[in-house]
C-alpha cells in the first residue's frame, strides 16, 4: 500500500475509497476539536510571589492604568534616561501584576492605553530585570483573545523577544519564550512566522541548559513551546521541526508530568499532519517510549501517547508495524475500557487501522487474546460514536475475506461470530446513519 494511501482505502463492499478517506477525516477532526479539553493553546504567567501577594487583590480602576500608561510612556519617549528607570521599573511591574490577576485581568485597558509598543521597546532594555517584567507583561496580554494577541504581533514583538532567547539570564529566556508559545499558540500564521524567524533550535538549546542547570521549569516552558510550534493546520515546514524531534523523544525519558504531558502532545499533533510527518516521528524512535507512557497510568500524560499512537497507525504499512511490534494490541485494552467514551472511542479507531493492514497485521489483531471479545462488547453496549468505530474494526476484518475468501479468512468470520458479532450488527441497521448501514 503506498504510503499516501489512507488506510480505511479499503474498507469493504458499499464503501468506496472516498467515503473511506472522509469518513477518517471527520474522525480525526472530531479528535483534534477534543483536544481542547486536554491541554491550553496559551498560558498566562499568574505566578504570585510573597510580598505581591496582597497588592495582586487589588483590582485596577481605569485611573490607574492611565496614570502608571502615562509615565511608562513618557519614559520611553525621552529615550529610557537611566535616572529615571528604577521609577519606571516600579510602574512596569504594577502593571505586570494588574494583567497577572486571575479573573479580572485589565487586557484591553493595557493595550487601549497604548502601551503595547512601550513594553516592546523596554524588551531591549539594558536592565535585564526591566527586560524581564516587559517580557511578562507582553506574555499575559498575549495570552488573551485573538485580537489582544493581534495587537502584540502587528506592535512587532516577535524579533525582540527572539532575540531575548540569548539573554544571560534564564527567567528572561524563560519569560520570552512563554510569549512565543502564547503567539505561536494563536494562529499558525504566527506559528510560521517564529520558526523561520528563529526555528527550533534557541529552544533546544534552552533545553539543554536547564537540564544542566537541574532547572525544571524552564525545560517545561521550552517543551510546551516546542508542542504548540508543532499545532495546527496545515502542520509547520518539515525542515524547519524536523531537527526538535530527536530532542522531544528524550524528553519522555524523563518523569515529570507536565513535561511529559506536553512532549507527548508535540508528538502527536506532528502525526497529525502527514505520512512523511508520520514516519518521520517514527524514524526518530518514538514509539517505544510512548509505549512505555501510555502505561503510566497518569491521564495527562496517556492521553496525548494514545493519541500519537493512533496516529502513527494511520500512517504506511511500515509504521503500522512499528506501533504492534511495540506491544500496542496487547496495551489497547485499557483504552477500550476505559470510563471516558472519547478514549475508547480511539481504541476502536485505532484497531480498525490496523485491521485495515496487512494479511499479517489482521492476524495480529485477531490472534491478540481478548481483543475481538473487547471490540463487540463496545459494538453492543457503547455510546454511538464508539460503536460506529467498533463496527469499522469487524467490517474491515470481513473485508478480508470479500477480497480473498478462504479458508482461514472465513475462520476470521467465524471468530466474530462466536464472540456475539450478530446482535449488535443488525442493531445498527436500525440507526439513522447512512454511512453504518452500508
Amino acid at each position: 500500500m503506498p504510503a499516501a494511501e489512507p488506510r480505511r482505502a479499503h474498507v469493504k463492499s458499499g464503501i468506496d475509497a472516498d467515503s473511506a478517506r472522509k469518513h477518517r477525516a471527520e474522525s480525526k477532526v472530531e479528535l483534534r476539536k477534543a483536544k481542547k479539553d486536554d491541554v491550553l493553546q496559551k498560558r498566562r504567567n499568574l505566578h504570585v510571589t510573597e510580598e505581591t501577594q496582597e497588592e495582586l487583590v487589588l483590582p485596577a480602576t481605569a485611573a490607574d492604568i492611565s496614570t502608571l500608561a502615562a509615565r511608562v510612556l513618557e519614559y520611553v519617549a525621552l529615550g529610557a534616561p537611566e535616572s529615571h528607570t528604577e521609577q519606571c521599573l516600579q510602574m512596569v511591574r504594577q502593571l505586570r501584576k494588574l494583567l497577572s490577576l486571575e479573573r479580572v485581568a485589565p487586557i484591553d485597558e493595557v493595550v487601549g492605553a497604548g502601551l503595547i509598543p512601550a513594553f516592546i521597546s523596554l524588551l531591549g532594555h539594558s536592565s535585564e530585570v526591566m527586560a524581564f517584567e516587559a517580557a511578562w507583561c507582553v506574555t499575559n496580554v498575549a495570552s488573551g483573545s485573538a485580537i489582544q494577541c493581534q495587537a502584540v504581533v502587528d506592535a512587532g514583538s516577535v524579533p525582540p523577544l527572539i532575540n531575548l532567547l540569548g539573554a544571560d539570564s534564564m527567567d528572561v529566556k524563560e519569560q520570552a519564550v512563554w510569549a512565543l508559545g502564547n503567539i505561536a499558540g494563536d494562529r499558525p500564521a504566527y506559528r510560521n512566522m517564529i520558526l523561520r524567524q528563529c526555528g527550533v533550535t534557541p529552544l533546544l538549546q534552552m533545553i539543554d541548559a536547564a537540564a544542566q542547570a537541574g532547572q525544571i521549569n524552564p525545560m517545561r516552558n521550552a517543551t510546551w513551546v516546542l508542542s504548540n510550534l508543532m499545532r495546527g493546520k496545515p502542520g509547520p515546514e518539515r525542515e524547519l521541526i524536523e531537527p526538535a524531534i530527536p530532542s522531544i523523544v528524550r524528553l519522555l525519558d524523563i518523569d515529570d508530568e507536565e513535561l511529559l504531558a506536553d512532549a507527548c502532545w508535540a508528538l502527536s499533533y506532528l502525526t497529525d499532519t502527514n505520512n512523511d510527518s508520520i514516519s518521520m516521528v517514527v524514524a526518530a524512535g518514538a514509539i517505544s517510549p510512548l509505549m512505555r507512557r501510555l502505561g503510566c497510568g497518569i491521564e495527562k500524560v496517556t492521553t496525548p501517547a494514545m493519541r500519537a499512537l493512533c496516529n502513527v497507525l494511520t500512517g504506511s504499512d511500515e509504521d503500522t508495524q512499528a506501533v504492534i511490534d511495540a506491544g500496542f494490541l496487547q496495551a489497547v485494552p485499557y483504552a477500550l475500557q476505559s470510563t471516558r467514551v472519547r478514549t475508547r472511542k480511539e481504541g476502536c479507531w485505532a484497531l480498525s487501522n490496523v485491521a485495515a493492514g496487512t494479511a499479517a497485521q489482521v492476524e495480529a489483531l485477531m490472534s491478540t487474546d481478548g481483543l475481538v471479545r473487547l471490540v463487540l462488547e463496545r459494538l453492543g453496549l457503547d455510546e454511538f460514536e464508539v460503536k460506529k468505530e467498533a463496527l469499522y474494526v469487524a467490517a474491515n476484518v470481513l473485508h478480508v475475506f470479500q477480497a480473498s475468501p478462504t479458508v482461514h479468512n472465513a475462520s476470521r468470520a467465524t471468530v466474530l461470530v462466536n464472540n456475539g458479532l450478530i446482535a449488535p450488527l443488525l442493531a445498527m441497521l436500525d440507526v439513522n446513519d447512512s454511512a453504518v448501514i452500508k
